[in-house]
C-alpha cells in the first residue's frame, strides 16, 4: 500500500478523488468502505451454505472459494428469474420511503404547526 502512488499511479489517482469504496444499490448515501463489502460478501456466502465447518480442511477450503463466486452468481441468477420483485433494487433510502417518511412528515408537521 505504501508504494501504490509509485508502483500504480492509476490506482492511486483514484485513491485521492475519492473512489474506494462500494456503492451495490442506486440509493444514494448507501456506499460502504471495501472491508464492509468484503464480510457482506462473506455472509451472503455463508448463508447459502458453504463455508461454515469446512475450514479445519485446505483442501475443502481451497475448492470452496474457488466455486464459491459462481455458486453466488448461480443463486442471484435463480432469484432474479423466479422471485421476480422479492429483492426488487431500491431507488432511494430506506428511510425516505413508506412509514418511516410519513412518520417524519407527521412529525415535520405537528413542529410546524407548535411553532406557527
Amino acid at each position: 500500500m505504501q508504494q501504490t502512488e509509485k508502483q500504480h499511479p492509476e490506482i492511486w489517482v483514484e485513491f485521492m478523488k475519492g473512489n474506494f469504496y462500494i456503492t451495490k444499490g442506486v440509493a444514494g448515501f448507501t456506499s460502504i468502505g471495501p472491508d464492509h463489502g468484503i464480510e457482506q460478501e462473506n455472509c451472503e456466502l455463508k448463508v447459502i451454505g458453504g463455508i461454515v465447518g469446512i475450514t479445519q480442511n485446505e483442501k475443502s477450503l481451497d475448492k470452496y472459494f474457488f466455486i464459491a463466486p459462481e455458486l453466488l452468481n448461480l443463486q442471484h441468477e435463480f432469484e432474479e428469474t423466479y422471485f421476480t420483485g422479492r429483492k426488487a433494487k431500491r431507488t432511494q433510502h430506506h428511510e425516505l420511503t413508506g412509514g418511516k417518511a410519513h412518520l417524519n412528515n407527521t412529525h415535520c408537521c405537528q413542529t410546524q404547526c407548535s411553532i406557527s
